[in-house]
């Protein structure tokens, strides 16, 4: 595919098309760039990852992650964007890419030097969903974190690794946690599947009144 789309010198035409077009156009080849996995235009992409435009701020950026061989990540410690579903499973897709080739980089090592709360949790989902086992501890630090969502993606984490030796610590911390939380330690308890909950899962949902949680 590489071969082909060079020998169309598209890249070239790309790299044309977004230093004159319109934002609306610019758009368009900052997806299309990323689509095509065209690595050659990362260079002409990277003044974009600055916009004043949001929209083409995070897709030249999400292009960057994609297409750039130095320092693909660099945006992680910089962005203020929220994550949105949409960008996250792009995301996800892209760090699939990474993944196969060998050039996943661990992510918890940017989540204790951010702020972006919705980027946080993202990585976070993104350690459970790519078993980043080595992020154990931050995982465990951020089940005390003040917001209720960091710490509920947390806990799914946890049970996507399998780290069953959590599980007393998840049921402890059960009854002093909100709903959001709770669900997610339910959850986690059904990935460790080691039957030892079995007692506290039958408690909890005699105790329960909500019928959509039972």
């Amino acid at each position: 595919t590489q071969r082909l789309l060079k020998l169309l010198s598209l890249h070239t035409f790309l790299n044309k098309k977004v230093s004159f077009s319109s934002k609306s156009i610019k758009y368009s080849v900052l997806s299309t760039a990323k689509e095509l996995g065209i690595k050659s235009t990362d260079l002409n992409i990277l003044p974009y990852t600055y916009s004043k435009n949001q929209k083409i701020r995070k897709k030249a950026r999400l292009s960057h992650l994609k297409l750039s061989q130095n320092d693909p990540f660099r945006f992680f410690e910089e962005t203020e964007d929220v994550v949105t579903d949409w960008d996250a499973i792009e995301m996800i897709n892209i760090l699939s890419n990474h993944k196969k080739n060998g050039s996943l980089q661990s992510l918890g090592k940017w989540i204790n030097n951010i702020e972006n709360k919705s980027l946080i949790i993202f990585l976070i989902k993104a350690i459970g969903h790519f078993d980043q086992i080595e992020n154990k501890e931050i995982l465990i630090k951020k089940l005390s974190d003040t917001d209720k969502h960091i710490r509920a993606a947390a806990i799914v984490a946890i049970g996507k690794l399998k780290l069953n030796d959590l599980e007393p610590k998840l049921i402890k911390m059960y009854k002093r946690e909100v709903r959001i939380c709770q669900k997610a330690i339910i959850k986690a308890i059904k990935d460790f599947n080691t039957g030892s909950s079995l007692p506290f899962l039958e408690e909890t949902y005699q105790n329960t009144l909500e019928h959509e949680f039972k």
